[in-house]
């Protein structure tokens, strides 16, 4: 996935900065988004929702959007008209949807905040149904749901979407849902063994990761960290800073500084940023 992409991706939250519902919490956030499963597991915020149609058809998204509001997100190609009333015909697989009725496969997945998408799946008992596979995932390439057997760096809906071992986990803290959950190695720095932390491994150009456990001091700067667990232990430089993007998500990063206390005397710390040419920048001292 290129830059622009992932650029855009962030850039698709600016018109979610009028929304109040947006602004609570980012747990709260994250649990808005989830979607409920046939799967026991439970205690895992989930990054994806399925679609819901009433008798007469009419869907919504996640956040209430009619297949309209998702037809003008421009974030999925849209093929012909997303209202089954006009006639056209079901779209393949990777195509925009606002109900399951206009996919050829029956299964309009829902990528929270951002619209519907013609899939393989849109849960994870449709995986378990057809015996291929145990979690409903996103696949970011092509930017639909498959099924998969919830290995590292699968995205997950809950515990039960990830292989024995593996934690159904937040990747990066306070995004709504943009960045799915993943299978990954830890949940928090509690799951792991020897003193080792638990922070995001991802990767800004695809646009992917999963939280796996690192020695203590190991992350470099511009790297992300856990804001809420324990990242200024995880940074090499000691500070995990929030990085803002839009005025109302904030990603930890490993900078420079925290404040300007952790610069020399005649400095200032300046905040890290995300620059849409090379990903996640952290604080600097100057």
């Amino acid at each position: 996935m290129t830059m622009t992409r992932v650029s855009a991706l962030f850039t698709l939250l600016a018109p979610l900065a009028l929304l109040p519902a947006c602004r609570g919490d980012d747990g709260g956030a994250t649990e808005a988004s989830s979607s409920s499963s046939t799967s026991d597991g439970t205690d895992s915020a989930s990054s994806t929702s399925g679609v819901s149609e009433s008798d007469t058809g009419t869907s919504t998204t996640t956040m209430g959007e009619t297949s309209s509001d998702v037809s003008s997100a421009g974030f999925l190609t849209t093929q012909g008209s997303t209202s089954n009333d006009t006639g056209v015909m079901p779209q393949p697989n990777g195509s925009q949807c606002g109900s399951d009725a206009e996919c050829e496969s029956m299964k309009c997945y829902s990528i929270p905040m951002v619209g519907g998408v013609c899939s393989e799946c849109k849960v994870d008992a449709d995986c378990l149904e057809s015996g291929e596979g145990i979690a409903c995932s996103l696949d970011l390439l092509t930017m639909q749901a498959a099924c998969s057997n919830g290995q590292l760096g699968d995205t997950c809906m809950a515990m039960s979407s990830c292989e024995d071992g593996l934690f159904c986990a937040e990747v990066v803290e306070g995004t709504f849902g943009l960045v799915p959950s993943a299978c990954s190695n830890c949940k928090s720095s509690g799951d792991c063994d020897g003193g080792q932390l638990c922070a995001p491994i991802f990767d800004t150009m695809k646009f992917e990761g999963y939280k796996d456990c690192v020695e203590p001091g190991s992350v470099q700067n511009d790297a992300l960290c856990s804001i809420k667990d324990m990242g200024d232990a995880s940074c090499a430089s000691g500070h995990c800073g929030e990085v803002d993007i839009m005025g109302f998500i904030q990603v930890g990063v490993c900078g420079a500084c925290n404040s300007d206390e952790d610069c020399e005397m005649d400095q200032k710390c300046m905040p890290g940023v995300f620059d849409q040419g090379s990903g996640f920048k952290g604080s600097t001292c100057g």
